[in-house]
C-alpha cells in the first residue's frame, strides 16, 4: 500500500512538475524569446516524450508556434499535424504554417475557415488577404485588405501588400499612396520607402524618385546598399541564366568559348528589359515567399544599370 502511494506520489510531482515546465515556456514566448522555446522545447520531445503526459497537445502547439517564428516552417508543419485537439485559433496558426510552405489551396480552406468565425479580428483579415494574393487573386486580395486598412488604419502590413499588388498591376500612383500609408504607420519599415522611391522611377518622376532613394541612402546607408547590392547580383543572375538559355546553354555549362556570343544576348535581353517595363514587369515577376522581396525584384529588374 505504501509504495502504491508513492508512486501516485512521484507521478503526482512529475505531473505538477511538467505543468509548471510548460507554463514556463509559455512565458518566455510571451516574452517573444523564440529561439530559446524553440530549441529547448524539441530537445524535450527528442530526450523524453512519454514524460509530457496529457498536455502533449499543447506542448506541440507552443513548439510549432515557436518554430513559425524563427522561420521552420516545415518542421512546425510537422508539429501542428500532430496535434489531436485543435483550440480555436488552429486554424489560423496552422493556415499561417501552410502558406509560408507555399501550400496555398490549402491554407486557403484553414484561413477562410477561420474568418468565417472571426471576421472583425484584422489576423484573420489580413492572412486571408494575403493568401488570395499568393493564389493570384489580387481582385479578391484588394477587397480582403481594404477591410483590413479600413478598420485597423494603425497596422502596415495591408497597406504594404496592397502597394505590391497596385506594383503589379502598373498602377504606380495608387503603389505610391499605399507604401507611404505603411511607411507613415511604421516608420522603421524601410523597405516601404525604398518603394516608394522605386515607384516614382517608375511612374517617370525621376526627381521624386532621386529625392526619396537619396535620403533613405543618407539615412540608412547599410539598409539601402544591402538592399541594392542584393537586387543587383539577383537580377544580373537571373537575366543572365535567361541569356544562357536562349542560346542552348545551361548556367553549369558557362564557359569562355564564346563570350560575344553570350554577352550580345544578355544586352539584347537587358534592351527588351529597358524598353518596356510593364512587360518586363510580369516577364520577369519572382514570386519569392516574402512580397517585399518579389515587389522589389519585378521593379528592380526594368530599372536597371548593368
Amino acid at each position: 500500500m505504501r509504495n502504491f502511494i508513492l508512486i501516485i506520489s512521484i507521478f503526482m510531482l512529475t505531473s505538477i512538475s511538467w505543468g509548471q515546465k510548460l507554463v514556463e515556456y509559455q512565458t518566455l514566448y510571451a516574452q517573444e524569446k523564440y529561439t530559446q522555446v524553440a530549441k529547448e522545447v524539441d530537445s524535450l520531445f527528442k530526450c523524453c516524450p512519454t514524460q509530457l503526459g496529457g498536455q502533449v497537445d499543447d506542448w506541440q502547439f507552443l513548439l510549432a508556434n515557436a518554430q513559425m517564428k524563427v522561420g521552420k516552417f516545415s518542421e512546425a508543419k510537422s508539429h501542428y499535424e500532430s496535434i489531436s485537439y485543435h483550440n480555436e485559433t488552429y486554424p489560423l496558426s496552422y493556415g499561417i504554417c501552410l502558406l509560408k510552405n507555399q501550400l496555398f489551396e490549402l491554407a486557403f480552406a484553414q484561413l477562410n475557415d477561420y474568418y468565417l468565425n472571426h471576421g472583425e479580428e484584422y489576423k484573420a483579415i489580413y492572412w486571408l488577404g494575403e493568401c488570395y494574393y499568393y493564389m493570384q487573386k489580387p481582385k479578391d486580395a484588394l477587397r480582403v485588405l481594404q477591410k483590413a486598412v479600413d478598420s485597423f488604419p494603425d497596422d502596415p502590413d495591408a497597406f504594404y501588400l496592397m502597394g505590391i499588388i497596385h506594383t503589379e498591376k502598373g498602377d504606380y500612383e495608387k503603389a505610391f499612396i499605399y507604401f507611404q500609408a505603411a511607411y507613415d504607420t511604421r516608420n522603421t519599415l524601410l523597405d516601404a520607402k525604398f518603394n516608394m522611391g522605386l515607384t516614382k522611377f517608375y511612374a517617370q518622376q525621376l526627381e521624386s524618385a532621386e529625392e526619396i532613394l537619396s535620403e533613405l541612402a543618407l539615412e540608412k546607408p547599410l539598409f539601402f546598399q544591402k538592399r541594392w547590392l542584393y537586387l543587383e547580383k539577383y537580377a544580373i543572375v537571373y537575366m543572365m541564366k535567361k541569356a544562357l538559355a536562349s542560346i542552348g546553354k545551361k548556367p553549369s555549362t558557362m564557359v569562355m568559348r564564346s563570350p560575344r556570343k553570350i554577352i550580345k544576348r544578355f544586352v539584347s535581353i537587358k534592351r527588351e528589359v529597358l524598353n518596356s517595363r510593364r512587360r518586363a514587369l510580369s516577364l520577369f515577376k519572382i514570386r519569392s515567399y516574402n512580397p517585399k522581396i518579389s515587389c522589389q525584384l519585378a521593379l528592380i529588374l526594368s530599372s536597371f544599370d548593368l
